[in-house]
């Protein structure tokens, strides 16, 4: 892991933590590679959608996706990465049909929190400051 600042970048250890889990279970260590791989895809997938939600226009300092190529585009990239994560585990032998519904659920998940995300940053906060309790006990209100 690489320090950035005072944080420390996981980038990797979404795929250590695959390969691992493999060697853990005594797997061929080419389906863990093949999972990290996957679990790779999804997260660049989910980068790219997400900057779309949040227009956001850097990912680490870089443009994103969708401002250099579009929308549509980068919609359509997305996709196809998680399609191929998708593949990649679904045809992998040893669970792989397991392992492809169990991320077809997780990134289900993950699209609930966008989408509950994208609707509290879209609505009208009135409602927090009068419902939260924890509202009048922010600082910086």
């Amino acid at each position: 892991m690489r320090q950035q600042g005072s944080r420390v970048s996981t980038e990797r250890i979404r795929a250590a933590l695959a390969l691992w889990s493999a060697q853990a279970v005594g797997a061929d260590p080419a389906v863990g590679l093949l999972a990290a791989i996957a679990g790779e895809l999804v997260h660049d997938f989910s980068l790219v959608h997400d900057g779309i939600m949040d227009n956001g226009r850097l990912r680490q300092g870089r443009p994103a996706v969708w401002t250099i190529y579009g929308i549509g585009p980068a919609v359509l990239l997305g996709n196809a990465l998680h399609t191929f994560a998708q593949t990649i585990l679904s045809e992998t032998e040893l669970y792989g049909h397991r392992a492809a519904a169990r991320l077809a659920t997780t990134v289900c998940d993950s699209c609930r929190g966008q989408a509950a995300d994208f609707q509290f940053e879209h609505r009208d906060r009135s409602w927090y400051r009068d419902t939260c309790p924890c509202w009048k006990a922010k600082p910086a209100r």
